[in-house]
Parts: structure tokens; C-alpha cells; sequence
């Protein structure tokens, strides 16, 4: 916002990490908040305890995980996977998958609805086939 002629800009607050501003971790316990959803998916921080597991389940969509805090075990279709802070992870549609709190995880999952039948539609799906590639 610009400040007109005359005025003062209001002071900048100083940052606040994300992670640690939004949601505090309970004892025992798997925390959650919708951030926002809509249509096209939603996204969801966690706040999850030691020791403390979301079950086991599965979805008709594409995820984004992404580790802001701490560390937590994903287990994807029976394979333990160790994330750290920083790293994320996508959980493609129908994955059988579970997340368990290691060191007071908190992640960010993006739910990406698909809200056609099948594989979401890349933009590689229009190049000519030599330029096409395959994930």
C-alpha cells in the first residue's frame, strides 16, 4: 500500500515463522487447521505430537506434503519414509499412506482435487509426442 502525500507508512512488524505462529503441538495429540479449500483442493497444517499417527488411508487425489517443522515417519503403500524439515513429498491418487510424528512434526498438506475422471491433464499433453515425457 502507498502512503500519500503527508501520510506515514505503518511499521512493519517483524516476521513471525509460520510454523510456529499458527498452530502449537498438544501432547498426545494430532492438531490440525484448514487454511482454505475450495474447488480445486484445500490445504491443511498439522501439528503432530511424538509418537502420534494420522492412520492409515487413502484418497482420490494428488498430495502435497511438505515438512515445515521437526521430523515425522510417512508410510507409503507399506514403505517407511523418514522427512525432515524442508523436504516434501507427493502421495499420488488412491496411495495407501500414514504420517507418524517422530520429532513434533508439523506439515502442510495440499489436496489437489482432480475434478475431471482420470489422470490430471499435464501441459506436456500438448507438445508434439517427441517433446512429450512421462512421470
Amino acid at each position: 500500500m502507498k502512503a500519500e502525500a503527508g501520510q506515514r507508512r505503518p511499521a512493519a512488524r517483524p516476521p513471525v515463522p509460520f510454523a510456529q505462529s499458527a498452530l502449537r503441538h498438544q501432547p498426545g495429540a494430532v492438531v490440525h487447521r484448514t487454511l482454505c479449500r475450495g474447488d480445486g483442493g484445500s490445504v491443511t497444517l498439522f501439528a503432530i505430537a511424538d509418537d502420534e499417527i494420522i492412520p492409515e488411508h487413502q484418497t482420490p487425489n494428488d498430495e502435497v506434503l511438505w515438512v515445515l517443522d521437526g521430523t515425522i515417519e510417512l508410510m507409503l503403500e507399506g514403505r517407511p519414509r523418514r522427512l525432515e524439515k524442508g523436504e516434501m513429498c507427493h502421495i499420488p491418487p488412491h496411495t495407501l499412506h500414514r504420517v507418524r510424528g517422530i520429532r513434533n512434526g508439523r506439515i502442510l498438506l495440499a489436496i489437489l482435487r482432480n475434478p475431471g475422471r482420470g489422470r490430471p491433464r499435464a501441459v506436456a499433453d500438448d507438445l508434439p509426442s517427441s517433446r512429450r515425457f512421462t512421470p
